[in-house]
């Protein structure tokens, strides 16, 4: 049976990582169109991206037998819980490979997080 770890991106070097995962997804696959590297690092870097200044968010990397499985985000934007009123979470940045255990354990790890949170 495949081990699954879902480790948190905890480091400048974790997030590299994390914005990698899906050039060892769909390498080979002619459909997909990679994003620029730089600007998924500003985007997601909280010490670059001003929309830290009001919101949180974590990352988390997925590994099936030691090997990067996929990845997923986990976003709160208290300036939109602030004026809606609506406590809501969002995810993204969600990849992963086809395996269901993988995609259940990356959404299982996001939710138990905005849950925590008061999502």
């Amino acid at each position: 049976m495949a081990t699954i770890e879902i480790r948190k991106v905890q480091s400048r070097r974790d997030l590299k990582r994390f914005i990698n995962v899906p050039f060892r997804i769909y390498k080979g696959n002619p459909y997909w169109v990679p994003p620029i590297i730089l600007d998924e690092l500003n985007t997601l870097s909280k010490d670059k991206n001003p929309a830290f200044d009001f919101s949180e968010a974590e990352y988390w990397i997925a590994y099936r037998d030691g090997k990067i499985a996929g990845r997923i985000a986990a976003i709160i934007n208290n300036r939109y819980i602030e004026k809606w009123g609506n406590v809501y979470g969002r995810f993204g940045w969600v990849e992963f490979i086809d395996d269901f255990d993988v995609a259940a354990a990356l959404f299982k790890t996001a939710e138990d997080w905005l849950r925590s949170k008061g999502m």
